[in-house]
């Protein structure tokens, strides 16, 4: 139910809220759920998670390359180091933070964009 809040508050897209959820999963169930199907490259991890999401490429390197989920602190780095991951599950890695406010009963949207407001505020001062 947060998941679907935070869709609409932030005003996600349709692959923004399943890569939100596909991460989140990842994070609590690991990432043995995603086949471990090496990356060639950033273009191949869009066609695939196009795949798994069911969606045009288009909306995957749309979403991809606006990194506001990164920007949120709902996402971790698609990167490490500079260079591209080579995995699906290191694209589809929700921070711990994420993960653990998501799950917390709130009892209006308000209250819900407070706590990630906060847990924003809390991720900038730990940098």
């Amino acid at each position: 139910m947060n998941l679907s809040a935070l869709a609409r508050l932030l005003n996600l897209t349709q692959f923004e809220l399943q890569w939100l959820l596909w991460s989140y999963c990842i994070r609590r169930f690991g990432g043995a759920i995603l086949p471990a199907v090496p990356l060639r490259d950033g273009r191949h991890c869009c066609e695939l998670l196009a795949l798994l999401a069911n969606m045009p490429i288009d909306a995957v390197q749309d979403a991809v390359a606006s990194r506001r989920l990164h920007a949120w602190g709902l996402l971790d780095g698609i990167s490490a180091g500079g260079e591209i991951l080579s995995l699906p599950s290191g694209w589809l890695s929700a921070t711990d933070q994420f993960a653990d406010w998501i799950e917390r009963p709130y009892g209006s949207d308000s209250d819900l964009l407070t706590a990630l407001c906060q847990a924003q505020v809390s991720l900038m001062a730990s940098r």
